[in-house]
């Protein structure tokens, strides 16, 4: 199974990001069974919204390419809760710190899968 993370590499750790799309990377795991088999860590080059117009849509292409069958956010807006949805992705909550433990998580059946979009807001 292929899931994305979006994360903040930290050294040599991968830690959820709060945003998806603003985040700095994202982490692609490769699951066989219960173990993680290999993780690809790819910067978000559109990660600052007033650098890039229409940043949204290129964050989702980017994404799309990479074919994942689960997601694993903290909070998801519409656009790209519902966009990688319609390319067949389960969308999957996490509180975790690591995006290991999340994937970890995952795989035991003990994350809540998102049936609608879910945002922090940081005050």
């Amino acid at each position: 199974m292929r899931v994305l993370v979006p994360v903040v590499k930290v050294n040599d750790k991968l830690f959820l990001s709060p945003h998806f799309g603003r985040a700095p990377g994202f982490a692609v795991y490769e699951v066989q069974g219960s173990e993680i088999a290999n993780v690809q860590y790819v910067d978000n080059p559109y990660r600052n919204p007033e650098e890039h117009s229409g940043h949204g849509r290129m964050i989702l292409n980017l994404v799309s390419s990479f074919k994942p069958e689960a997601v694993i956010v903290r909070s998801i807006g519409e656009g790209a809760f519902y966009r990688l949805k319609s390319l067949g992705a389960r969308i999957y909550r996490s509180t975790d710190r690591l995006a290991d433990e999340a994937v970890l998580k995952l795989v035991r059946n003990e994350l809540e899968e998102l049936q609608a979009p879910v945002e922090e807001h940081e005050h």
